[in-house]
């Protein structure tokens, strides 16, 4: 074992924390379980229930696991979990071949002390999958460059096939390695005529994938309105709220910062700056071109720019900083860089300190605040919390509970006293509103509410018939 890679195994002490914390499932990853769960290999080829997506070489490969080691949590997020040291390994690669060796090493580590990096390797969800494959067509592009044999021309065709049904970003990937190739042509007359054969092989396999998977796909006017909602798409006469969320993207994986010290994610054009002051410019593509990509993808509303869907780009928004940052200092005192970096990863250090483990929601501190032996009680879940007891419901768990589901609006014309609701509730709009609404439909059929509990993001309500006095 190389000694980089036992730095990498030591950086990944925070997921392999977070994995082991076990964490309930979460509302997002109980809709992908509950699909997988109920549905054969064949179906899970059609849309997914809940407005659920994922890339359906993923499907099949969840599906596998679930029916393996019993659809555990641990085994859904198996797949993303095994997938951080190797992402980190390529990152490095990647960085080091067009940078120096701490630059490389140093945007890997702020990678994998990121908070929302952490989250997303540990969770059953295809994001890391993204960073993964992203890196991965990259490096074999780069080394196919160098050398461009059949063996390697070959390699790179089959993972671009197969990258393809594994994650949503590497058309990006693939589509960056052309602008690549094509910079290469023209700057140093590499041969396109054995690359033309490669692109149609991964034309060929999104071709199919297009056509039966993506083409008319039901969820897809949901989706848009979900992600206007979080301003994820850009709007040329309205860029106003997408350069916010933009900086919001950038803040997250460069600083770990939101608010208005965001913006400090300014930096990021200093290092592009930097990178083409310097004549990088094979480099400046890699690096560039998908970030270009990816936020016209979301103009024609095909893909969202945001947190999640945008991991695989965190790499690059952490090397424009730390190259801005560089550049900055250059200028006037370049020792203070050091101490700079120093700042930051300590920042970054602190943060996962803080973060690992994340408990999650409080689902089994609820489940077990209940008394489950009192068969004639109801239950009425919000859907933040119904859905993962459906899921543990499925493995064998709470089998008598008698349930009611309920999201924005809640019937308790048929309930009675000692019935109990359990509500989802984290301070945002739409949960204040539920919460409201919940009061009032108790009050309309002669309720009242009491002996709440209440968690960080759960409440606990008892249903009372109200009095005279009262």
């Amino acid at each position: 074992m190389t000694k980089k890679y036992r730095i990498f195994l030591l950086l990944s002490i925070p997921v392999f924390i977070q994995y082991f914390s076990r964490r309930p499932i979460d509302l997002d990853e109980s809709w992908i379980a509950l699909n997988l769960m109920n549905r054969s290999y064949g179906r899970l080829l059609l849309p997914l229930d809940y407005n659920q997506v994922a890339p359906i070489g993923l499907l099949m490969l969840w599906k596998s696991l679930g029916l393996v080691f019993g659809y555990k949590v641990w085994a859904l997020r198996l797949y993303a979990f095994l997938l951080f040291v190797p992402s980190l390994y390529l990152i490095y690669r990647f960085i080091k071949h067009y940078s120096d060796e701490k630059t490389a090493l140093f945007t890997s580590t702020l990678f994998a002390l990121n908070t929302t990096v952490i989250f997303l390797f540990t969770e059953t969800k295809q994001y890391a999958g993204d960073v993964f494959f992203f890196y991965l067509l990259v490096i074999l592009a780069i080394r196919y460059l160098n050398q461009p044999g059949l063996k390697n021309a070959l390699t790179l065709s089959l993972t671009g096939m197969l990258a393809l049904w594994f994650s949503n970003v590497s058309v990006f990937a693939l589509a960056t390695i052309g602008v690549v190739v094509l910079f290469k042509h023209f700057r140093q007359k590499f041969q396109l005529k054995p690359f033309v054969l490669i692109g149609l092989s991964w034309l060929v396999s999104f071709g199919i994938y297009y056509w039966f998977f993506i083409r008319n796909h039901p969820t897809r006017d949901f989706m848009i309105q979900f992600w206007t909602r979080w301003n994820a798409f850009f709007d040329p006469l309205h860029p106003v709220a997408f350069i916010k969320n933009f900086f919001f993207v950038a803040g997250k994986s460069a600083l770990e910062l939101i608010g208005p010290l965001k913006y400090l994610s300014l930096i990021i054009f200093i290092g592009i700056f930097s990178l083409f002051k310097q004549k990088k410019f094979e480099f400046l593509f890699w690096t560039l071109t998908p970030v270009v990509l990816h936020i016209f993808a979301s103009t024609l509303r095909m893909y969202p720019f945001q947190v999640r869907m945008s991991l695989y780009l965190f790499p690059v928004f952490i090397l424009w900083f730390l190259l801005g940052l560089q550049y900055f200092f250059n200028l006037f005192n370049p020792g203070l860089f050091r101490y700079a970096s120093y700042t930051i990863l300590a920042w970054f250090v602190f943060n996962a300190i803080k973060f690992v483990p994340y408990r999650g929601t409080e689902f089994h501190q609820v489940m077990s605040r209940l008394d489950l032996k009192k068969t004639d009680t109801h239950y009425y879940f919000h859907r933040n919390v119904y859905f993962p007891l459906r899921y543990y419901q499925l493995l064998g768990k709470y089998p008598n509970l008698q349930t009611t589901y309920f999201f924005n609006n809640i019937d308790l014309s048929q309930a009675r006293n000692g019935d109990k609701i359990i509500t989802y509730f984290n301070g945002k709009p739409m949960y204040k509103q539920t919460r409201k609404h919940i009061y009032e439909n108790a009050t309309k059929h002669g309720f009242k509410l009491t002996d709440s509990l209440h968690f960080n993001e759960i409440i606990i309500y008892r249903i009372e018939k109200q009095t005279d006095n009262d």
